[in-house]
């Protein structure tokens, strides 16, 4: 960036952190004075360091200006160049798609004048707190899928300050609750830790031949945008007389009511400054009645409103991916299915099988590993693609990959993927500390000691990975030393 217009931007900053705090706006001028100080010497450093100019940038804006230039379906990280006219097929083809969508025929101004009057009155006035009648109305965008050949895309709601994203994250909060309270049966009950913890019990407990297990990898297909309204309702009220059945309250259900924290700042994550002090927003209790839980729910799927390209739709099956309560909402409906499941057979998880098995679900990501004898009617019920439901339907998955690792019945070994794109690497040129910079290292190194099996080889697979980072043009001590620091620290926790 031009100094002029990085003055320009900051000097703006600087004035409204300055009348904020009651100081003189004269004071901006010292901020001018140490940006040219400091100057010569970020030339110096770019000079050196082969960081990206901001010409260089403006000029493959100018290339890319009748293009569109986004990335694709969980590769967020990697510039995808499209040709306009697919893109905006594409775009056509994910929000006329008519049994997840819908058209509202009234302007975006009109809809959200019209937002508080589709709330009930007692909910409006209970919840004043988590609703915004100011903010705009969500917008949209997609991440093209690769396996598609870019022509579908996973759609996305951005309801960050927007009317009910309030309410919509503490019903989110609350529901995550009362559903392991309702289903502790339910296969994404455990942490991303635990489920590791639980898939290396399983690995050693295999006998040497292990050629009688089978790995089923699947994949819920849209899962939030393939579960009807109707079964999301039914689902929740199911949850909440569980719950009741297993945490019993002493007051009646009209009375009882949860206790969920929200920030000061309802709308807003980001960081504030108190007279030079960084803080974040105070933490304010509010309060949800269980009588209630079933009408936000319904709430939350009926004011599923955005934009696109200046139209305004509904999405009428599934719930949004970007609302905070959507991917709890989805779960309990999974979750429900794998209850009536446990309740039919009168099973557990423990006593399913005779052999060593292993089941889990990561949000939409399943998988079960049992032996061929143990292939019983609910078992042969539980790996089909048609467990949740139609709509609702599961996919298999090519590979043995679960949640970023190769798992090897063969060799009794949970091993790391390495990442091999160079999109998936930050270069080291880019603008930030050096902490920020192996920042995506320092995931990954944990991601490696949590998750291998067995724990003797994880170190191997860690120096590996450092080692792709010093190819890409890390320092290697700064690489090496963040790797030891980590290993001790895991060490530590065992």
């Amino acid at each position: 960036m031009a100094k002029t217009k990085y003055l320009e931007v900051t000097d703006l900053e600087i004035r409204k952190w300055l009348k904020n705090h009651g100081m003189p706006s004269e004071a901006a001028h010292l901020w001018k004075a140490f940006v040219e100080t400091q100057w010569p010497i970020h030339l110096q450093a770019i000079e050196e360091t082969d960081a990206v100019e901001w010409s260089t940038v403006q000029h493959l804006k100018q290339i890319l200006e009748p293009l569109v230039a986004h990335c694709e379906d969980h590769a967020a990280t990697k510039l995808c160049i499209f040709c306009p006219k697919i893109y905006h097929q594409t775009l056509m083809n994910t929000f006329n798609n008519t049994e997840v969508f819908r058209t509202v025929p009234t302007g975006q101004a009109e809809l959200r004048l019209r937002l508080p009057g589709m709330v009930p009155e007692s909910i409006r006035s209970r919840y004043a707190w988590g609703l915004d009648p100011s903010t705009e109305l969500p917008k949209c965008y997609i991440f093209p899928k690769a396996k598609k050949n870019y022509l579908k895309a996973r759609p996305v709601i951005t309801f960050d300050k927007t009317y009910a994203r309030t309410i919509s994250q503490a019903l989110s909060t609350i529901l995550t609750q009362m559903c392991k309270i309702a289903y502790p049966e339910n296969l994404h009950k455990d942490s991303t830790q635990s489920t590791f913890r639980k898939l290396h019990d399983f690995m050693r407990d295999l006998p040497t031949l292990t050629d009688q297990w089978k790995f089923h990898n699947d994949d819920l297909v849209g899962f939030f945008t393939s579960v009807p309204h109707d079964r999301i309702k039914a689902a929740v009220n199911h949850m909440i007389s569980e719950y009741l059945r297993n945490h019993p309250s002493p007051l009646p259900l009209e009375t009882t009511k949860f206790s969920v924290k929200t920030l000061g700042d309802s709308l807003s994550n980001d960081l504030r400054t108190f007279r030079g002090k960084v803080r974040r927003p105070g933490v304010i209790l509010r309060e949800i009645w269980l009588g209630d839980i079933v009408a936000l729910t319904e709430l939350m799927l009926d004011l599923s409103f955005f934009t696109s390209l200046g139209t305004c739709y509904s999405q009428i099956r599934g719930a949004c991916i970007g609302a905070p309560a959507s991917p709890v909402i989805c779960n309990i409906t999974a979750a429900f299915e794998e209850f009536v499941w446990i309740k039919a057979f009168n099973l557990t998880w423990a006593s399913t099988t005779r052999f060593p098995a292993f089941f889990s679900r990561y949000v939409d990501n399943r998988a079960c590993i049992i032996h061929f004898s143990d292939m019983t009617r609910a078992t042969t019920q539980l790996i089909s693609l048609d467990f949740y439901r139609p709509p609702v339907q599961l996919e298999e998955v090519e590979g043995n990959m679960f949640l970023g690792f190769a798992v090897d019945l063969s060799t009794r070994t949970v091993s790391y993927v390495a990442p091999s794109e160079a999109w998936q690497f930050r270069s080291p040129n880019s603008a930030g500390t050096s902490t920020l910079l192996l920042g995506s290292l320092c995931s990954r190194l944990h991601i490696i000691f949590r998750g291998t099996f067995p724990k003797s080889n994880a170190k191997k697979a860690a120096g590996l990975l450092c080692q792709q980072y010093v190819e890409k043009g890390f320092s290697s001590f700064a690489v090496f030393r963040l790797m030891n620091k980590i290993e001790r620290q895991m060490r530590r926790r065992r």
